[in-house]
């Protein structure tokens, strides 16, 4: 519906919002009122931090 090409679940959808919100240092109670979250442990659970996408083991399988 929004147009974006490719194959997106609602679970990659909210860890992208989720980790775009705190990337902006947006609040996690605004955080968690947009996705529905009521716990937490459960929001950070869609969190992906930078430096997991950098990691050696998150390129492990890049082209040299």
């Amino acid at each position: 519906m929004a147009g974006v090409e490719g194959k997106f679940s609602a679970h990659s959808l909210r860890a992208g919002f989720v980790t775009e919100a705190g990337r902006q240092n947006m609040s996690l109670p605004e955080t968690m009122a947009m996705t529905g979250h009521h716990s937490v442990a459960t929001v950070m659970g869609y969190f992906r931090s930078e430096s997991s996408l950098n990691s050696r083991t998150s390129r492990m399988l890049d082209e040299e």
